[in-house]
């Protein structure tokens, strides 16, 4: 479903993301594809860092954009951005967290505890929101 979400035209969130991904050199890890199932056996501890860090710093940049940029908040042009945004990272920490319980090297538990206060801290983050807190108010 299209959505606008501020410097890019009207294109879907993942669309957006791909396109910043690829301009940032984002190209072949598996946890930032789009995806109906993870590719399990492509995810590889050296992506999950990575994929955790660029979409905390995606969303937390459009986050920003969208409270920015929305003057009347409505399922359009706030809540379905944040679903698309919170979908692709619950997607990626998923994958990873599964990685983790049934593979569990050491290297694997490494990169999966590493991000979990960047995940806690995003998450308190958007949870705290002041901006975003009153743009849900009548």
């Amino acid at each position: 479903m299209p959505c606008s979400i501020g410097l890019l035209e009207s294109v879907e969130f993942d669309e957006a993301l791909e396109l910043s991904r690829k301009r940032r050199g984002y190209m072949s890890n598996p946890l930032l594809e789009r995806y109906e199932l993870p590719a399990f056996s492509l995810i590889e501890p050296e992506h999950i860092v990575p994929a955790i860090d660029f979409l905390i710093d995606e969303n937390r940049a459009q986050l920003k954009l969208l409270l920015d940029t929305v003057d009347a908040p409505s399922w359009e042009n706030l809540i379905h951005p944040l679903e698309a945004m919170e979908e692709r990272i619950r997607r990626a920490a998923s994958a990873a967290g599964h990685l983790n319980a049934v593979v569990n090297s050491e290297l694997l538990r490494e990169a999966y505890n590493q991000c979990l206060p960047k995940l806690s801290d995003y998450h308190s983050d958007l949870g705290q929101n002041e901006s975003l807190y009153y743009a849900f108010q009548p």
